[in-house]
């Protein structure tokens, strides 16, 4: 395996996590020269790894993935493969604000014993929040509506270049079929 490329990394997946776990059932192990009975030899050691993606990677991600799912049209199938994507993306969101819900509710009823550190950052999120701060749901409503009016008129902007076009083709039909150059009576 050297010969084809210089530090191997050997990945190992488990395919039935134990109930509970919270990280990914991935190990990753490095190739490491060691000195075994005076001899380099490589062996296999475990690395720690983190897991880590901005919005513009997960956007791409997303993107390739169902560009190769696009159905009829580009037009349509990337609309289609766009709202799928922002479909599962809110409900992915929801399924994990309901784990907060139910452990918030499980905390507050004793059920089980408070982790202040969980606690802190479920109260730094809700604060990051504009909608949940007070002060400002004014200027989140009305940032809301302006994006939300922008959306509209740039969706009936497509409508109306939509019809356009269409009027333009039965206008370019009727011209064909009715010009007074293409009808000539007799043969010259």
């Amino acid at each position: 395996m050297c010969e084809v490329t210089e530090s191997p990394m050997y990945l190992v997946l488990d395919p039935v996590p134990p109930a509970g776990m919270q990280d990914l059932p991935i190990t990753i192990y490095e190739s490491e020269v060691a000195i075994v009975n005076d001899n380099p030899t490589i062996v296999l050691s475990k690395v720690s790894f983190k897991m880590d993606s901005v919005d513009s990677e997960r956007i791409s991600v997303d993107h390739v993935a169902h560009i190769s799912s696009a159905g009829d049209g580009p037009e349509t199938g990337a609309l289609v493969s766009h709202l799928a994507g922002q479909q599962s993306a809110i409900k992915m969101l929801s399924d994990r604000i309901q784990v907060v819900q139910a452990y918030l509710a499980a905390t507050q009823d004793g059920t089980i014993p408070p982790d202040h550190a969980a606690l802190r950052q479920i109260k730094s999120l809700c604060n990051s929040l504009p909608a949940v701060n007070m002060g400002t749901s004014a200027k989140f409503t009305e940032d809301f509506l302006s994006d939300y009016n922008d959306t509209l008129l740039v969706s009936y902007l497509s409508s109306i270049t939509q019809g356009t076009g269409v009027v333009n083709d039965v206008v370019d039909k009727f011209q064909t079929a009715y010009d007074k150059h293409t009808r000539r009576r007799g043969i010259f």
